[in-house]
């Protein structure tokens, strides 16, 4: 496109502007663990409860919750551990490859807002296989039970989920 000229023989320009923008969701899910000294108690190293599914990003997520840790090997026993993974992708050519979001977890107070100090993170970027790779949460057990995070022997985590 060239520049027009008015009748006064002075140049106009043609400015314009564009935008890129993500076509990013971000939704959350509150994981309540009601009963956690009796679920401490039940479940040795290695073993979790699986939270039920929920959708975030069109995609179907779950939460394995290990409250005495994912390895006993690894020195886990000391360690509450949550395991976010991907249990279904949004479509079915997305089910083969591999599924990108960022996750943040937040142990919530009694207000429902994030706990500072206690246990928060911005999650990395990562590439989610159905059933593969997730993110992990892992809290020392002496400074959750410490702070006082269980109140009535309960507590909640978020899991916001970026895709």
């Amino acid at each position: 496109m060239g520049a027009s000229a008015s009748s006064s023989g002075e140049r106009r320009r043609r400015c314009g502007s564009a935008a890129i923008v993500a076509d990013t969701v971000s939704e959350h899910f509150d994981l309540t663990i009601d009963g956690y000294s009796h679920i401490k108690a039940m479940l040795p190293t290695g073993k979790c409860a699986t939270s039920p599914p929920f959708t975030a990003g069109g995609h179907e997520w779950c939460v394995d919750f290990y409250p005495n840790g994912k390895l006993a090997a690894a020195g886990d026993a000391d360690m509450i551990q949550f395991f976010l993974r991907l249990r279904r992708a949004a479509k079915a050519k997305a089910a083969a490859a591999a599924v990108v979001a960022q996750v943040r977890f937040d142990l919530l107070g009694d207000g429902g807002s994030p706990q500072a100090g206690v246990c928060s993170g911005t999650g990395r970027v990562l590439s989610f296989a159905v059933d593969g790779r997730g993110q992990s949460m892992v809290i020392r057990r002496d400074a959750f039970e410490q702070a006082g995070c269980a109140k009535d022997d309960r507590f909640t985590v978020r899991f916001a989920v970026t895709n």
